[in-house]
């Protein structure tokens, strides 16, 4: 009995083989198919300017059957064969070249349509022609009035092109419209260009699809003299001029601008053709120390030129003859040692922002100031510095002040306090006046002549913040801006 059951199970396992096997078939007529579906291959067809046909391929990849129909967009320079069709096919399309109008590429769509599914194949082509701008740029410098240009055509078709220009009215261009090759002929008309430099207009060139452009250049030129390029204002001096003279034939207008120095101005900035130039420093504009530069760029069309500029905004006063002789000892108490300076000509007023004072020996000092408006002794309180270390011997030592003066002389100087005393770096003999007071007593000159020097910049009027002199703070404001003005 168990033999039997055995030899049943492996029939009944062939069996049921068996029928799957046969569901595979199309043959079997029970078993369930795959839906039909639709598969091209290609989805877009460039046929260019010269290519008379193209193919793509519908392939029906399920198991049932695909039928399907084929529409195009309505081009009518496009045919499609087969146009209808079941499961796969090769699809030819042919475009005729001869009912095509209007250069330039030109697109249709093929629609395949099989009940629900739907696809489509793009198709290009270019009907036109080729031509040669040659050249497409021209140039016509500052003398020619006329130049060529050809166009050719290189393509199968006839060409019909137009020309235009970007609307410049010293520009004349013929001929304007032609068919194929021919040579155009452009013309400037310089007396129409009122504006020296060089000047560029465009001519547009089109031929239905065809595009280009050819581009004119001429210059309207002149020639000009700038009679010196570089001005050296130096320490007093505020204004210079130079010429500008035009040696062309034509109008020469110009313009003048600066390099942004807020302490320089220019008149007349702009003109026709010849000039004197003003320049003028403006040294209470001028916030910091040594020398400054500023440049004029000259502009007359394309002719371009530069002037430069410069000034120095302050200097150092010195009154001593660079050598120290010996080093002698200053042992008075509670002294006042100072030296005559002068203002420089051409200034009522200035700034002392510095002091260097050349000492023998190491301690501490305190700088101090004077009015001497007549030039004789110093009279007022002092205008103090602060104290400052001084740690080496006979060596020039900078200090930063901050000093207005006013008067036509003034005297800078140290103070000798009771327990500093020290080795002064004398100068004897020396043109240079020293004054020196001791205690509550009255000013005497002095034999002994120290190192100390001032480094001054101009300034017009005094401003807050800054030191001055007992004299000039007893004046009243009126006062004080009629002695900053010299008057």
């Amino acid at each position: 009995m168990r033999k039997l059951s055995w030899k049943f199970s492996v029939l009944f396992l062939c069996v049921i083989s068996l029928c799957l096997v046969r569901c595979g078939d199309d043959d079997c007529p029970t078993c369930p198919k795959h839906p039909a579906t639709l598969y091209l291959s290609v989805h877009k067809i460039d046929l260019g300017t010269t290519a008379t046909s193209a193919t793509f391929d519908i392939k029906n990849t399920g198991q049932k059957t695909l039928e399907w129909t084929i529409t195009t967009s309505g081009a009518n320079w496009l045919t499609v064969s087969p146009t209808s069709g079941t499961d796969s096919a090769t699809i030819t399309v042919t475009p005729d070249r001869d009912l095509i109008d209007t250069l330039g590429q030109l697109q249709a769509w093929v629609y395949i349509t099989a009940g629900s599914l739907k696809d489509s194949v793009e198709v290009l082509i270019g009907y036109g022609g080729d031509w040669v701008i040659s050249p497409d740029k021209i140039d016509l410098g500052a003398t020619e009035t006329s130049a060529t240009f050809n166009i050719s055509n290189t393509g199968e078709l006839t060409l019909h092109w137009t020309i235009t220009t970007s609307g410049a009215n010293w520009l004349t261009v013929f001929p304007t419209t032609g068919t194929d090759n021919a040579t155009i002929t452009v013309t400037a008309l310089r007396d129409s260009i009122d504006a020296l430099g060089q000047h560029e207009a465009e001519l547009y060139l089109s031929a239905g699809f065809l595009k280009d452009t050819v581009v004119v250049l001429i210059t309207y030129g002149g020639s000009w003299s700038i009679s010196i390029h570089k001005i050296h204002l130096g320490k007093t001096d505020t204004s210079d001029t130079f010429y500008i003279e035009n040696t062309g034939s034509h109008n020469l207008d110009w313009t003048i601008t600066t390099s942004g120095a807020n302490w320089l101005t220019v008149s007349p900035d702009n003109g026709r053709n010849n000039d004197t130039i003003i320049v003028t420093a403006h040294r209470d504009s001028i916030t910091t120390l040594g020398e400054h530069e500023a440049k004029l760029y000259l502009s007359g069309g394309p002719l371009k030129d530069t002037v430069e500029v410069f000034i120095a905004a302050g200097e150092w006063l010195v009154n001593d003859d660079e050598t120290a002789d010996i080093c002698f000892p200053q042992q008075l108490a509670e002294t006042y040692l100072v030296n005559l300076f002068h203002m420089p000509g051409g200034m009522t007023s200035c700034f002392v922002d510095s002091v260097k004072i050349n000492l023998c020996d190491h301690g501490s000092i305190r700088l101090v100031a004077f009015d001497a408006p007549w030039g004789t002794w110093p009279v007022g309180e002092p205008v103090l510095s602060e104290r400052w270390s001084h740690w080496e011997g006979l060596s020039w030592q900078a200090f930063a002040v901050n000093w207005y003066v006013a008067t036509s002389h003034f005297c800078v100087g140290y103070y000798q306090p009771a327990d500093d005393p020290r080795l002064v770096a004398d100068d004897s003999p020396s043109s240079t006046v020293s004054f020196k007071k001791t205690g509550a007593g009255s000013w005497e000159y002095s034999s002994k002549v120290f190192h100390i020097r001032v480094y001054i910049s101009p300034v017009p009027t005094y401003a807050s913040g800054m030191l001055a002199g007992q004299r000039f703070l007893q004046l009243t404001p009126q006062e004080r801006e009629s002695l900053s003005r010299g008057q």
